[in-house]
């Protein structure tokens, strides 16, 4: 049953982080241009900072 149990809730978190990403995705899609370029160097100054 615990078996069972941990599928489940891998299951469960993979659909969650997959609804996460497409929210994501959408949300992107709706900015402007000059906010999608804005959106896109934070991106790349926050990959900076992690390596």
């Amino acid at each position: 049953m615990t078996e069972e149990f941990e599928e489940n809730n891998k299951q469960k978190i993979e659909k969650f982080l997959e609804s996460k990403k497409r929210i994501r995705e959408i949300k992107f899609q709706l900015l402007s241009p000059k906010d999608k370029i804005e959106y896109l160097e934070e991106q790349k100054k926050a990959q900076r900072k992690i390596f």
